[in-house]
């Protein structure tokens, strides 16, 4: 292409770009005019200034010029002829293979005013440019207004962690940077910055939009500024740290302001759990020992597992991690491997090592009990034939991928074994009809709950028989038990089953007339469902429950339980009232 065309092709873009600032070829005045950076540097009295250096600019963001307001318009469009040569030869750089120095932009507030490039700035409008590279120096206001206050306060927030979160109350940063400062490791504060940014700050924010947390006319990092503070009474009041549970908690307790009931109302959907349980993760890392975590890291470089059992295995290991390695999974491992060599699809779940030698290991302690003196070999070869094989032939027939097969294959296997160990062989139909999916369409965490519910009691049958029993012969109100028990969805947990036979055995002792339903189960039940701080507790505890993969749905019941086993536990009088003894266990 030579030099004639390309200079007329930067005359003829000039003449396009001119036209846009002209109606009829009549300049559209003064409203149009660029910005003058000494007319609000004026206003603002900003003349203390600190150099920010070199950064991308969004061109949408530059408002004005410090000298050149009389040769621009609006969006630098060029209003004086004196420009036309030296745009053109810009306009020619810009295209072809210069490299053209970084313009120099003056910034107040979150606008930016040329010192130095009003030209390239122009060029770059026309050919729509999204940002440019500018050498930046910040002008600040020097009246104190409780805005200007806080606008110096992200500035300073900025600069030590490059990270650009915009707050509405002045004093908000500082509780910012306290909190990315308590994380331990992670680096220096801007290494810090980007860690809690990415794995703290934008999960708890998408978890609270999801459930409807919004605040009107105010910015989203004010939003998690209400669960800071929330988290600080929670430290302060219980010395609970985890950011997993001030969330719940948090959620909680918005939702309890909003509409009183003892349901679970949190929001949830497949995504929305993988957040939680990520903080969830994070949280029980940061809570280990110096020991555990050096494991833990051992543990990733060899092999990449699923967090559940990285934590498991880092914890439980006495020994060192590489010789556990090589000399307990690795063997194991491989003695699958070739046992099931003719399975093609078994390749799928030994990427997953950690889980599957837990499956193996778990598998084997079950067949031990049933056959002495076998070995590794024939422990894994049954394995094969009454899990591997079965499950392999029953979810070839559904239509998913990879991912989701080896998914739903350690759920399947990993139920299987469980029923295995309680004397239980159910069928896989029916260990899928047991399964639930959380699913990727929002809802309750109480609609999910209520229903992985409904299935283990279908399954477990009536496990309250014993109880009943028990109160048919202490002469105790069964009927009302069994309505009380309904309405609060009872409970399919055997140490439950095992506190509440203790309790009418010993009130029966020490009351031989008296009705423990009646008298003491029922009206501690009611006074819990309408302490708001207790129900609160409860919800929380119920959501934790199901995000730390405990087998049972937690109820009413099962805490109502915890909190009389504490009592016990304790040695608390028997005459504290259920109010008093509840405030004393969640303050424990």
């Amino acid at each position: 292409m030579n030099n004639s065309y390309i200079q007329e092709e930067a005359k003829n873009a000039y003449d396009k770009f001119v036209g846009k600032g002209k109606i009829l070829g009549i300049s559209v005045g003064h409203r149009e005019e660029l910005k003058k950076f000494s007319d609000i540097q004026k206003k603002l009295s900003a003349y203390n200034n600190s150099h920010l250096g070199l950064q991308s600019v969004p061109l949408s963001k530059i408002v004005g010029s410090v000298q050149k307001t009389e040769d621009f318009k609006k969006g630098f469009i060029p209003k004086n002829s004196i420009v036309k040569i030296r745009w053109c030869n810009i306009y020619i750089e810009m295209l072809g293979d210069f490299k053209l120095p970084p313009v120099e932009l003056y910034k107040i507030r979150d606008e930016y005013y040329v010192y130095d490039g009003n030209h390239r700035i122009s060029v770059a409008n026309f050919l729509n440019f999204s940002s440019i590279e500018a050498v930046v120096t910040e002008f600040f206001s020097g009246k104190d207004t409780e805005e200007e206050i806080n606008y110096r306060e992200k500035f300073k927030f900025t600069k030590q962690t490059q990270l650009n979160l915009d707050l509405t109350e002045s004093g908000d940063y500082k509780k910012i940077l306290y909190d990315i400062q308590s994380l331990e490791g992670h680096g220096n504060i801007i290494e810090k910055s980007k860690y809690w940014h990415q794995n703290i700050y934008t999960p708890i924010i998408k978890i609270l939009q999801f459930n409807g947390m919004v605040l009107e006319k105010r910015l989203e990092g004010d939003l998690y500024i209400k669960f800071l503070e929330h988290r600080r009474y929670l430290i302060n009041n219980t010395k609970k740290y985890d950011y997993s549970y001030a969330l719940v908690d948090y959620l909680n307790m918005v939702y309890l302001q909003n509409k009183y009931t003892i349901q679970t109302q949190i929001k949830i959907n497949r995504y929305i759990d993988s957040l939680i349980r990520r903080l969830y993760k994070l949280d029980k890392e940061s809570s280990m020992a110096q020991l555990q975590k050096d494991k833990l890291l051992d543990l990733r470089e060899l092999i990449r597992g699923d967090f559940t059992d990285e934590l498991y295995f880092s914890k439980v290991i006495r020994r060192d991690i590489r010789s556990w390695y090589y000399t307990k999974l690795r063997t194991t491992i491989d003695i699958f491997k070739d046992k099931s060599r003719l399975f093609e699809q078994s390749r799928l779940i030994q990427n997953n090592q950690l889980k599957l030698y837990r499956e193996l290991k778990d598998y084997m302690n079950y067949y031990k009990k049933n056959y002495s003196n076998v070995s590794i070999r024939e422990g894994i070869l049954d394995y094969i034939l009454e899990i591997l094989i079965p499950t392999f032939d029953y979810l070839s027939h559904k239509k998913i991928n990879e991912d989701e097969f080896v998914e739903q294959y350690f759920k399947f296997s990993h139920r299987k074994i469980k029923f295995l160990k309680n004397g239980k062989n159910i069928g896989l139909e029916e260990l899928e009809d047991l399964y639930l999916d959380i699913g990727s369409e929002s809802s309750t965490i109480q609609d999910w709950l209520s229903k992985t519910l409904k299935k283990e009691k279908t399954f477990k049958g009536d496990i309250l028989k014993g109880v009943k029993e028990l109160l048919l012969i202490k002469g105790q109100d069964v009927d009302t038990f069994v309505e009380l028990m309904d309405l609060y969805e009872g409970t399919t947990n055997y140490k439950t089953i095992l506190h509440i036979k203790k309790q009418i055995w010993d009130f029966v002792e020490q009351n031989h007339s008296g009705d423990w339903v009646k008298e003491k189960f029922a009206l501690d039940i009611e006074n819990l469902t309408h302490n708001k701080e207790g129900l609160k507790f409860f919800k929380t505890e119920r959501f934790m429950h199901f995000i730390r993969g405990k087998s049972n749905t937690y109820t009413i019941i099962d805490f109502y339980m915890d909190i009389i086993h504490y009592k016990e536990k304790n040695d608390i009088e028997n005459a504290i009232d259920i109010d008093t003894l509840l405030m004393q266990y969640i303050n424990r």
